[in-house]
């Protein structure tokens, strides 16, 4: 957050200075849904389902579905007319925040690094090139934030048999944006695969794991749903 924040207040990024993050896609699509979003929530709850708003009108649960179910979109709500732009900017830090904490927390939990080791790793994965180039599509970062979490239920489902904590953040990943969301589920099948060529020795237990990923993951998919 407080390298980004110095980046942003160094390029002169509203409310520093006249210049924006409200580019490309963020500037002519997303600002305006974050908007609509505040809107509905605070003094047209009906428009959450219809609106007069789209074209000449029409549903609008596609809308929410791939742009406005982030948690983090809640935030706009303390963001009134133009002010909003300041709201992305702090939504976007917080984005970077969160996906640092989050791969912290992998590391951590993973025993995979220690130290220093986990703040080195974590800055540079919450800052690297994916996230950079995609806060102009700010809700797909959630899907950097959520991945990490969802991996190490992995583990705990796999190996101490927990079973709660894998389909909830997975149903959470596909409510929150579904693009992203059935990107992470072709990663976790393949990611699944290779856990079991590398960790199964028998077979029983082969198939005790096939059936936990799966039984786990339509879980998700039922929630979600």
């Amino acid at each position: 957050i407080v390298i980004m924040l110095a980046y942003f207040i160094a390029r002169h990024m509203y409310p520093f200075g006249s210049s924006t993050i409200l580019t490309v896609d963020l500037g002519q699509q997303y600002v305006d849904f974050f908007a609509f979003f505040r809107e509905t929530l605070l003094h047209h709850p009906g428009s959450f389902s219809y609106s007069f708003s789209k074209a000449i009108g029409g549903e609008m649960i596609g809308e929410w579905a791939y742009y406005l179910l982030s948690p983090f979109n809640l935030l706009f709500i303390f963001f009134p007319g133009k002010s909003i732009a300041a709201g992305v900017l702090v939504v976007t830090l917080l984005k970077y925040g969160f996906c640092g904490l989050s791969f912290a927390y992998l590391l951590s939990k993973r025993k995979l690094q220690k130290g220093w080791m986990i703040p080195t790793f974590s800055i540079s994965y919450a800052l690297m090139a994916w996230n950079v180039v995609n806060q102009l599509n700010l809700l797909w970062m959630d899907a950097a934030i959520l991945l990490p979490l969802i991996i190490a239920s992995f583990y705990d489902l796999m190996e101490k048999r927990k079973m709660k904590a894998y389909p909830l953040l997975l149903a959470l990943m596909l409510i929150d944006n579904y693009y992203m969301a059935y990107m992470v589920c072709i990663f976790l099948v393949l990611f699944f695969i290779w856990y079991q060529i590398t960790y199964t020795t028998k077979f029983k237990e082969f198939l005790s794991r096939t059936w936990l990923f799966a039984s786990r993951s339509i879980l998700a998919g039922g929630i979600a749903a």
